[in-house]
């Protein structure tokens, strides 16, 4: 991958902002229990692969964790064409369009966007540079905010670093909570020896 993961993430989510959102699709990991439930959760959902939005007139953004062993965390937050995420082999789709909270994101207009990131110099070889890693991206629509992040399941608030997992936030003050958490985040490569 040669590319500026954040500026890159910043741009394909920036073409969005006034479109109308037509849809939402969550890829959960097949028999792992990832099905959304109304209800059943307090203002997050969990899921192992990723989240599709669906927008008029535009291709769908799709929203999923990637690494890369030459810098990172290694983990960060990413896009992927939906053709590509759609063939994972163990991708449980569920279409959430119609079903609470979700709803209320749909036929709105996205108004904002802000792709959120963290400082890390993790390197290969170990002689790192400091650079930004998105690590999530808060969506504002005209019925409010989501929060779509790699992040740990189960103790995202407490665990911080960037997880192989998606988590997406619809609760404003547990959006807000996230944020504070991870302002001014830095994760530092260290040589350890043995």
């Amino acid at each position: 991958m040669n590319r500026e993961e954040t500026s890159c993430l910043a741009s394909k989510v920036e073409s969005l902002v006034g479109a109308l959102c037509k849809g939402i699709l969550f890829g959960g990991m097949a028999s792992c229990n990832e099905r959304y439930t109304p209800g059943a959760t307090r203002g997050h959902h969990e899921l192992t692969w990723g989240v599709i939005l669906r927008f008029s007139d535009k291709e769908p953004l799709v929203l999923t964790w990637n690494e890369n062993s030459s810098f990172g965390d290694p983990f960060f937050l990413d896009y992927a064409e939906a053709v590509w995420f759609e063939a994972i082999d163990s991708l449980e789709i569920q279409d959430v369009t119609a079903i609470p909270p979700w709803e209320t994101y749909v036929g709105t207009t996205l108004r904002n966007c802000k792709v959120l990131t963290y400082e890390t110099n993790y390197s290969k070889d170990g002689n790192g540079t400091w650079r930004s890693m998105p690590w999530g991206v808060e969506l504002t629509f005209e019925s409010g905010s989501l929060l779509i992040g790699a992040m740990h399941h189960g103790d995202f608030m407490r665990y911080k670093i960037c997880a192989d997992e998606i988590v997406i936030v619809w609760d404003t003050a547990i959006i807000e909570k996230v944020k504070v958490s991870r302002a001014g985040q830095k994760s530092e490569w260290k040589n350890t020896t043995v």
